[in-house]
């Protein structure tokens, strides 16, 4: 039943990003890779430019048959918002505080609900854990400075912890009783989300 109610949710709001909007996502991708989307569990990995960029996610996942099951890390605040956080908390999103004491338990617990989920989803992940500014740019980069790391000219440097608990916890699954999980996310993608001007 919540499966339902997220579909029809959930399209919703992928109808007002695409027809209202005018919003278009085109996928560029591997042409040998593309019969694979929707037949097999994802952690889809998006970057974070825009605040619409987890709607692109959601027009993906319905392109591909996954929109009712799809989940989405965000932070723990836009579980308070009216209607559409209580829907994402109702549908078994995972929240975290960006807190990572915190969110090391919480984001695992949530995330082993995952494991036998009866239906294909996407699990949409940011990995930059916030949305990019010149000035989040410019503290990203001097840390990737500081660090030894490459610097970016179009992403924040990511945030790994999130992202290596997502992946730990979602592939190779096994049942407690040591048994291969069905539901095992197999599948990993890199997203980049861009948008070009009309004028």
């Amino acid at each position: 039943m919540n499966l339902c109610l997220s579909l029809w949710l959930f399209a919703e709001l992928v109808l007002l990003l695409e027809w209202w909007s005018g919003t278009e996502c085109v996928i560029y991708t591997d042409p040998q890779a593309y019969p694979k989307y929707g037949k097999e569990n994802a952690i889809v990995v998006l970057n974070h430019k825009f605040e619409i960029d987890f709607l692109c996610g959601w027009s993906l996942a319905e392109r591909f048959g996954v929109l009712g099951g799809s989940k989405v890390l965000a932070k723990k605040e836009l579980a308070y918002v009216p209607i559409i956080g209580w829907m994402w908390y109702f549908t078994e999103m995972v929240f975290c505080t960006r807190k990572w004491e915190q969110d090391r338990k919480t984001v695992s617990k949530s995330l082993l609900h995952l494991r036998d989920y009866p239906e294909k989803y996407f699990f949409l992940i940011h990995c930059e854990g916030t949305r990019f500014t010149e000035k989040k740019h410019q503290i990203s980069m001097q840390v990737a400075q500081a660090k030894g790391l490459p610097s970016l000219k179009h992403h924040l440097l990511p945030r790994t912890k999130g992202f290596a608990v997502t992946v730990r916890s979602l592939r190779n699954v096994a049942r407690p009783d040591g048994s291969p999980s069905s539901a095992t996310a197999l599948a990993l993608w890199a997203a980049t989300a861009g948008l070009r001007s009309s004028r």
